[in-house]
């Protein structure tokens, strides 16, 4: 029997795609986020700007080397996206960040973790590097390379001020993004989106691009 329901009647695959010229772009490289490698105590950071998270999160064990300060060393339970929690080994520290691009510092506090995230590969930033040359100023100076490690802090929205900001995006569909700090390589510059530099060094490594 044939049963038949109110409203519309169903519609042709066809008809639902957007008239010619008006779809944007899809964009088939794999894609990073953005993040920069700070020197923090010496060390090297590799630090993930989150606009995800609504706190800060650090490697319990590079704040310790790092001399931040414990501001409560209770453990405790994190919530993460899709209900779940995480038990941290670590308490609460405190730290300050700078200077900036203005001379200024940031205190910032960040729950402790073990581990933020799992390894990420080196990706070589040439390649896109050269693609930006082309819209920014002549005395730029760019990140050679990000990753090549976990996330050891994890900054979130809680200081807006440290969010970097979108100034371009490139045709390969990755965005430059100017950062309040500069980088082991002295570069204010950020990168993320997709580009088939990530691509390669996803393959490279054998690792999935697919992160949440």
């Amino acid at each position: 029997h044939t049963v038949t329901h109110g409203g519309s009647p169903p519609q042709s695959k066809s008809s639902l795609l957007p008239p010619a010229g008006t779809s944007a772009t899809v964009f088939n490289e794999s894609a990073f986020f953005v993040m920069q490698t700070l020197n923090i105590g010496g060390q090297s950071v590799l630090t993930f700007y989150d606009s995800g998270a609504n706190t800060h999160l650090c490697d319990g064990a590079m704040a310790e080397t790092a001399g931040f300060r414990v501001i409560d060393p209770t453990c405790t339970q994190i919530s993460v996206v899709g209900g779940g929690q995480v038990y941290t080994a670590y308490g609460r520290y405190s730290s300050i960040l700078g200077p900036d691009q203005d001379g200024l510092y940031h205190e910032i506090e960040a729950q402790g973790l073990e581990s933020i995230t799992s390894v990420y590969p080196t990706f070589g930033l040439k390649p896109i590097n050269d693609e930006a040359s082309s819209v920014m100023p002549a005395e730029t100076v760019f990140p050679l390379t990000v990753g090549g490690d976990r996330v050891k802090l994890l900054l979130g929205i809680k200081n807006t001020l440290l969010m970097p900001k979108l100034t371009h995006r490139l045709p390969s569909g990755v965005c430059i993004f100017q950062c309040v700090f500069r980088d082991a390589y002295g570069s204010n510059i950020a990168y993320g989106g997709p580009h088939e530099a990530f691509t390669r060094g996803y393959a490279k490594c054998g690792m999935s691009a697919a992160h949440l």
